[in-house]
């Protein structure tokens, strides 16, 4: 089957409404040549950022190998071992694919992207628990074009693991991208992504409209196919047209109640709609910002830019997640040890920085000083000790929190 896609010079749409996005969906789906009365359609993925790649949690900053295999096994036995005693459907223990299925809908790193035959839930997904900020994403997929990409299987054939009625050799085929199905040693699975759907055997895997693809061994394979124009479309959703869009969804009656029907999605729908609106403006409780130091010569300081009250807690509101590291696994000399000594805090061998140095915030620039202005705290906040005055470079005395490896 020959079909009209996108170019891979032309991988993205843009939209601004939920109208748009429609138009756009329902083009693309004459442009994959699936008929109106057609019941198999196109899938669709929510991402919260045009940053996140399709590559799922068990592949993530690994490759797959025998010990990626190793450690799916091992963690797939343990939850097919613990979770019927948890009110696991019965179907896993006669079923290895509803067992991974059902891995997946409660966490635990597996080689699944979740899609969903809804284009609305997809836009749910990208944009219900962010901010407006950076652009989202929704994907879009043609999964019987994918399957067709993969040896021995034919047009528009998309199999759904958990039906009685499946034939021997259609079990064969899906049961390679599934190790521990075949082989508990082996980890030699086909390199292509593959389509498949999942039996419902939750309440949410039905609300969601729930449909899977399942990586094999190329953990790039569904970018790559993007790349080269494969059956797949990114629809962005830019930052500033968030709000609008979920309000539209809203009056659309795509909810998180709709999503998930249970208690946990009547909460979060109460704690949305009536929980606090307000949303500070980002200057709002910034006292200071980054100039030229004068108390370290060449390098940066913190300057107030307002006057600050003295107990102010100069940084509050700063996303910053600590992390803390062993010194033996620090890197033993350069510039990368360079940034744990001039950025870390140091205590009984352990230094704690941001989890990222790539989010540094002005709080870590704060100069060394024997007659601070600033103290740290027991929650490592920094605290004015005196009113500064605008203009004023804020210090710290480091032996006061941080003690020298």
């Amino acid at each position: 089957m020959v079909k009209d896609i996108l170019t891979a010079s032309q991988p993205s749409q843009t939209v601004d409404s939920i109208n748009k996005l429609l138009e756009i969906v329902a083009e693309q789906t004459r442009r994959w040549q699936f008929a109106e009365d057609d019941q198999n359609r196109p899938w669709f993925r929510g991402h919260a950022s045009l940053g996140w790649k399709l590559q799922p949690s068990g592949l993530r900053g690994r490759q797959w190998g025998k010990h990626a295999c190793q450690d799916e096994n091992e963690s797939f036995e343990e939850f097919l071992t613990k979770a019927p005693a948890l009110g696991a459907p019965e179907s896993i223990r006669s079923n290895l694919w509803d067992g991974y299925f059902l891995m997946q809908h409660y966490g635990v790193p597996t080689r699944l992207l979740d899609w969903t035959e809804n284009v609305l839930v997809a836009t749910y997904f990208a944009l219900a628990a962010r901010q407006c900020g950076a652009d989202a994403a929704i994907w879009m997929l043609d999964p019987y074009e994918l399957n067709e990409r993969n040896d021995g299987f034919r047009k528009d054939e998309v199999i759904s693991p958990g039906f009685i009625g499946n034939k021997a050799r259609q079990r064969k085929k899906i049961d390679k991208w599934l190790p521990l199905s075949a082989n508990r040693e082996s980890h030699t699975i086909p390199p292509e992504p593959l389509a498949v759907y999942p039996a419902y055997f939750a309440r949410r895997i039905e609300n969601q409209k729930s449909c899977f693809t399942i990586h094999g061994s190329e953990v790039r394979g569904l970018d790559k196919l993007w790349k080269r124009g494969g059956p797949l479309l990114r629809i962005v959703i830019e930052g500033q047209n968030i709000a609008k869009i979920r309000s539209q969804l809203t009056d659309l009656g795509v909810d998180a109640s709709s999503v998930y029907p249970d208690l946990d999605g009547l909460g979060m729908l109460l704690a949305a709609k009536w929980g606090p609106k307000k949303r500070d403006f980002p200057h709002h409780g910034v006292f200071v910002r980054l100039r030229p130091s004068k108390v370290h010569t060449g390098g940066i300081g913190v300057f107030a830019i307002r006057p600050i009250p003295k107990g102010t807690n100069i940084f509050a509101g700063d996303s910053d997640v600590l992390v803390w590291t062993a010194l033996s696994a620090l890197p033993k000399s350069g510039s990368l040890r360079k940034l744990y000594d001039d950025f870390g805090v140091f205590r009984d061998g352990w230094c704690t920085t941001p989890q990222s140095f790539n989010s540094l915030s002005p709080g870590w620039y704060l100069n060394n000083s024997n007659r601070p202005n600033v103290r740290c705290d027991e929650n490592l906040d920094f605290i004015a000790n005196r009113d500064i005055r605008t203009g004023e470079e804020l210090t710290a005395n480091y032996s006061s929190y941080s003690k020298s490896p």
